[in-house]
């Protein structure tokens, strides 16, 4: 059958219902290849995804899953094909308008929600409206085509649709590829963020504590959500604790609102990368902005799109060994730039003497960068993002669980080698500036650690603590000059003095009135904080 022959015999039989129903239903189909097209373009600029097996794996999900979303919602909005019209194309154009609309509403309504939910207004309000310039462009252009239909001229070839994602694709990891500095920002510092998974303070290996020897050892580092490792890095990259970034598990995103040191070095010409081991940093959730590079390598391809994102999340991990050698294929080619890496490794909550792995990571980063040169002319900083629990849920706000090791080194050596004084890890991200000779950020709650090096800081920083019971309600503490006073869901109050009794055994709450009434009121201001971040979430798509 020729393509004229076709073409009369569509332009004849769309005067029936069924006949422009099917029409709407292929040309939705259609439209959903423009909607992947969209998602991929978007992907490979925040997430660089190198072309190969990954990146086509990719694809297909991301074409199958937005082809089911709208062949999905044109066969039930298809009904509109039947209403009767003198104009044969509008009720095909209606049915095709309406699915780009609600198709396009489920990705952009649910950004606009989290951009309200952040205080931006302006930029909700216009994420909101674009779902209707989606149903206005693809109601007029179906109208059109299916007036060409009618008078025989033929329908669109769907090869339109898959060039486009093809094209979206190439585009996006070549952007990606842009978004890297090209020009070297000069003599200035490197820096290495290195993060580990399940290692409390006491358990560093040889490796972490050889850097810990050329620099400054906090003994008296805390976490604040050690049953989340999303929130922890969050409150790293952010300088913010976890009641104000509102990220309290691993399953919410950080929001975009939120500004990422990594933004600061990448703006200013850093190369930035990240090298992640775990699914609770996979791409999406929300810590990428400010990385050039975001390697999650253990995520399979198909699970990267949107839509399958939200009924499968990420899963998997991959040994140190592997992260590492992510890390030094990207270094090769970079290793005469000024750059800023975040290295994350999650051995010790994975496998069984975790911590040898990942130390035997951490003295390979101090071998690469020797090779190179690069060591004398780079800030290393290694953090313990939580502790391993020690037995059930209820138990994840003990101390081997929130007391993490941390180590700065900066190329110049500093006057005291170990601060006794609590720090938070929420004060890295004002560290990592403070290092690399930026103005700290103000909105940002923490404390540059590099003057407690200098002998200038000295004052202990108090801790708000987040945890989760076995019935996953959150509770809250604060540990603070020796002392942790904590409060279950059920309202019992605890409090312990940590150097006479490290096991957590004797509660001391009746016996410290005094000590115990300032404890509960920064607990009580704390519960306000989390009963908004809790209201907020409840209501997220």
């Amino acid at each position: 059958m020729t393509d004229a022959t076709r073409a009369s015999e569509e332009g004849t039989v769309l005067g029936t219902g069924p006949a422009r129903w099917w029409l709407a239903v292929r040309w939705c189909a259609l439209a959903s290849m423009f909607s992947a097209a969209l998602e991929v373009a978007a992907f490979g600029v925040w997430t660089r995804l190198p072309l190969g097996l990954d990146l086509l794996g990719y694809v297909g999900a991301a074409v199958v899953s937005h082809a089911l979303l709208y062949v999905g919602l044109g066969a039930v909005l298809g009904l509109l094909a039947f209403l009767p019209n003198a104009d044969r194309a509008v009720p095909v154009a209606r049915t095709v308008g309406a699915t780009a609309f609600a198709g396009s509403a489920v990705f952009f309504w649910s950004g606009a929600f989290t951009l309200r939910t952040e205080g931006s207004d302006l930029a909700a309000t216009l994420f909101a409206a674009v779902p209707a310039l989606f149903l206005a462009f693809a109601y007029f252009t179906a109208r059109w085509l299916a007036r060409r239909v009618v008078t025989g001229a033929g329908s669109p070839s769907g090869w339109w649709g898959l060039l486009a994602v093809v094209v979206a694709a190439l585009l996006g990891s070549l952007l990606a590829e842009i978004r890297q500095p090209t020009a070297d920002p000069g003599q200035r510092l490197n820096l290495v963020l290195l993060t580990v998974d399940g290692l409390s303070e006491g358990e560093q290996g040889p490796a972490f504590r050889a850097f810990g020897a050329e620099g400054v050892s906090f003994r008296e580092a805390v976490s604040p959500t050690p049953s989340s490792t999303r929130a922890s890095h969050a409150s790293m990259l952010v300088g913010l604790h976890p009641l104000r970034h509102g990220v309290l598990d691993d399953r919410t995103p950080l929001g975009r609102g939120f500004h990422s040191v990594f933004e600061t070095f990448s703006t200013d010409g850093w190369a930035t990368g990240a090298f992640l081991s775990d699914a609770p940093l996979a791409a999406g959730c929300g810590l990428e902005q400010g990385f050039g590079t975001w390697d999650d390598g253990f995520v399979a391809s198909w699970r990267r799109p949107w839509l399958v994102g939200r009924v499968f999340q990420p899963v998997g991990y991959r040994p140190a060994s592997e992260t590492l050698d992510a890390f030094d294929a990207w270094l090769e080619p970079r290793a005469d730039r000024a750059f800023a890496v975040w290295i994350h490794l999650a051995d010790p909550v994975h496998v069984a003497q975790g911590a040898g792995p990942a130390d035997d990571a951490i003295g390979r980063v101090r071998t690469l960068l020797e090779q190179r040169g690069l060591l004398d002319h780079t800030v290393v900083v290694l953090v313990g993002a939580h502790g391993v629990s020690l037995s059930e849920p209820a138990t994840d706000l003990r101390d081997p669980v929130v007391h993490v090791p941390l180590v700065v080194r900066l190329p110049e050596p500093l006057q005291k080698p170990e601060v006794d004084a609590q720090v938070r890890v929420w004060d890295v991200a004002n560290t990592l500036l403070d290092a690399l000779r930026f103005r700290v950020m103000d909105e940002s709650e923490g404390v540059a650690l590099v003057a407690y090096g200098t002998g200038l800081r000295k004052a202990t920083l108090s801790a708000t603590l987040v945890g989760r019971d076995e019935q996953g309600r959150f509770w809250l503490g604060v540990r603070n000059n020796g002392v942790k006073f904590l409060v279950d869901a059920d309202g019992t109050e605890r409090m312990y003095d940590l150097a006479s009794d490290p096991s957590e055994r004797v509660n001391i709450a009746a016996d410290q009135p005094d000590t115990t009434k300032a404890a509960r009121s920064i607990v009580n201001m704390e519960a306000a904080s989390l009963e908004r971040v809790l209201a907020a979430r409840q209501f997220a798509p």
